[in-house]
């Protein structure tokens, strides 16, 4: 069964697929089932450049155990760096919602 979990998010980024670098514009999550990974469901992430359309895209799936490891990391990391650049603080996760 489909969870209908899912959100789209824009942003400025780098990615790197399979013709090498590409500017990415837009990530989307879902969490659903995944295409290669052996799990039922599984966290995914697209982060592509939408005008070019599935020819630029980096993807990734994540069981949900690892996705909370890598949102733990992302989130220290984040802090750290905010700290680093003097106090800058990132938006509240409730604020990236569905289809933003």
């Amino acid at each position: 069964m489909c969870t209908m979990i899912a959100a789209k998010l824009p942003l400025t980024a780098a990615a790197r697929g399979p013709a090498g670098w590409f500017p990415a514009d837009h990530a989307y999550l879902a969490y659903d089932h995944p295409a290669r990974l052996a799990a039922e469901h599984a966290l995914l992430l697209d982060f592509v450049r939408e005008a070019d359309g599935p020819a630029q895209r980096l993807a990734v799936e994540l069981p949900l155990d690892d996705a909370v490891a890598l949102r733990d990391a992302l989130s220290r990391a984040i802090d750290q760096a905010a700290a680093h650049e003097g106090g800058a603080t990132a938006p509240a996760a409730d604020s990236v919602g569905p289809n933003r």
